[in-house]
């Protein structure tokens, strides 16, 4: 990443990091292929989806499932190419503060692996923002 875009991305988390204070902001639980959404005022505004690539950048789909767990909303994660299980676990999401909890099961020792994770994407052309 360059310095440049580093500081762009550092300024845009500092904005939001001020703006979401104000705004009356919803989780939605249970995004249509997504690990998460926000809203305001029912316009999203930030999303998030689980990403991994395998050897050469290959695409390596995982599937998600949201499930309940008593009170907590649970992602459950699978991805046959990269041969894992494993959820994400909202811990609280309150007025202020989203907490997740992430595991892995890494079932299989693969070579060459570009990795993955979460990747949240804030859409600064939001109505909201």
């Amino acid at each position: 990443m360059t310095r440049s875009l580093q500081r762009t991305a550092c300024s845009a988390l500092l904005a939001l990091g001020c703006v979401l204070p104000a705004l009356a902001w919803d989780y939605i639980p249970n995004p249509e292929g997504q690990v998460l959404r926000l809203e305001a005022e029912a316009v999203p505004f930030v999303r998030a989806d689980a990403t991994f690539w395998g050897a050469n950048w290959k695409w390596a789909n995982t599937d998600l499932r949201w499930d309940k767990d008593g009170a907590a909303h649970v992602c459950r994660l699978k991805n046959d190419l990269l041969a894992f299980t494993g959820e994400i676990r909202l811990l609280s999401a309150d007025p202020e503060t989203l907490t997740y909890a992430i595991s892995l099961d890494l079932s299989k020792d693969l070579a060459n692996v570009i990795g993955g994770g979460l990747v949240c994407h804030l859409d600064l052309k939001s109505a909201v923002l």
